[in-house]
């Protein structure tokens, strides 16, 4: 050994070759391409292994595509192998995919329209940067067909409704993006249902017509601006553009109604029912309710009870969800006052609403106002603080539609038109000292009084 060192030393030539000799060669994996949509991944393949990888789109020994962007990307592999330092290089092409571009939304079509291109019904159009050739193909309820043959969307398959059919986009190089959702709103013929025939009172303010339904199966809401999408009313004394009838130009008799609905599916689809108005036998002066105990009483007064059957009295502790018979009363036959105590249990301070149904011998009927009612506990209406200074609160169990404050003169100082609340206020800071009566109307006509007075 130290004859061979001494040689080395004598000769430096030599001992670099030697280095050289015996330093580690590097080795690349082959070149390669991705998509620039592709998950990240970790790069490998190079030899020996332990080195590094570095360039675009690298990071921690992983690559990504997306962070990379599209085109031909130098990778170099570097390894050191205690101060001797190798490396190679390779080159992964990034290939773009397709983007969707356009989308036309929902597309109504028919039931019975006949199998189209599904791009005709929900168009996409797809695009490379730089631009390549592109297949789409689609799948989904109601397609048919391959890429060899070409694809068609068959509504009658797809059936009625929201029918969604998607679209996966490929690339000349393979790299496909999607699927991408298209709506296709699948409308049904035309189908209606009429409501039962009705009697009202020749009388009777006019009113919307309802309880007619359009049961034709779609997948788009219908619009108030179309007549048509939600039906239409027509008939003698119908307003078709506002589906209002009004009795007092009907006149008197049986009068048919039609409702149809017409969406292009098909033949238009109708059904009848009749709106009878009639002068009804008996006429109603009055009709108050009472606190009595812990009873409510009703009373009422009529006048002309000609042909008049019954008074059938109904019950509710909320309108919006109808009223229950809970006793009646046959007519007398000329001008009477009549009563009625509603027995049952009523808790203290819950409202309690009450109609009348007049029925006549023919079975003609008809509908008094309804009132309301509260026994002792929480009452219907509430004003405070009282006396007052500043600002009156008006509290109410059901909305109120007018506010009045009325000084004992009997003029209205103070006139409010709520939007149907339960809580308004009144200012009265500018108001003469003095006593007042609030008056109060709810939605269902009736009408309260509260006396408050004002101090400063």
């Amino acid at each position: 050994m130290k004859h061979l060192f001494k040689s080395l030393i004598a000769s430096p030539l030599l001992f670099l070759a030697t280095v050289c000799a015996i330093q580690a060669q590097t080795t690349c994996p082959a070149d390669r391409s991705a998509c620039a949509n592709e998950a990240p991944f970790t790069l490998s393949g190079a030899s020996p292994a332990g080195g590094t990888y570095s360039g675009p789109g690298v990071s921690g020994g992983m690559f990504s595509p997306a962070v990379a962007g599209t085109g031909e990307k130098t990778i170099t592999y570097t390894y050191d192998d205690g101060g001797n330092t190798s490396t190679c290089t390779f080159v992964i092409t990034v290939n773009p995919t397709p983007e969707a571009r356009e989308f036309l939304g929902i597309i109504p079509i028919c039931v019975n329209d006949s199998p189209d291109l599904p791009e005709q019904y929900t168009t996409l159009t797809f695009l490379t940067t730089p631009a390549e050739p592109i297949s789409v193909s689609w799948s989904g309820p109601g397609v048919t067909g391959n890429s060899a043959t070409g694809y068609l969307f068959d509504p009658a398959m797809a059936g009625t409704g929201p029918q969604y059919i998607y679209a996966t986009a490929t690339s000349s190089h393979g790299c496909t993006s999607g699927p991408f959702p298209g709506l296709i709103a699948v409308d049904g013929a035309p189908a209606v249902s009429c409501p039962k025939d009705t009697t009202i009172s020749v009388l009777d303010n006019a009113f919307t017509l309802t309880g007619a339904k359009n049961l034709t199966v779609t997948a788009l809401p219908p619009s108030s601006a179309l007549p048509d999408a939600g039906g239409m009313y027509t008939g003698t004394g119908v307003n078709s553009a506002t589906g209002i009838f009004d009795p007092s130009v009907a006149g008197e008799g049986v009068h048919p109604v039609t409702y149809t609905v017409n969406n292009g599916c098909g033949p238009a689809a109708s059904c009848i029912f009749n709106v009878k108005t009639t002068t009804l036998p008996v006429r109603l002066l009055s009709f108050v309710s009472k606190k009595k105990e812990n009873k409510i009483l009703l009373s009422w007064k009529t006048s002309e009870e000609t042909g008049f059957d019954r008074f059938e009295i109904e019950k509710s502790k909320n309108p919006k969800n109808g009223f229950i018979q809970i006793g009646y009363i046959a007519g007398k036959g000329t001008t009477h006052d009549y009563s009625f105590v509603d027995n049952t249990m009523v808790a203290p301070g819950k409202p309690l609403y009450y109609r009348l149904k007049m029925v006549d011998l023919d079975g003609t009927y008809a509908y008094s106002k309804i009132v309301r009612e509260a026994v002792d506990g929480t009452k219907a209406m509430s004003v405070y603080p009282n006396p007052a200074s500043g600002e009156l609160s008006v509290i109410s169990q059901s909305d109120l539609v007018d506010i009045q404050l009325i000084n004992l003169k009997g003029l209205t100082v103070i006139a409010q038109k709520p939007e149907q609340s339960k809580i308004n206020f009144l200012d009265v800071r500018r108001l003469p000292v003095g006593t007042y009566i609030v008056r109060m109307k709810d939605i269902y006509g009736q009408i309260y009084q509260s006396k408050v007075a004002i101090q400063r």
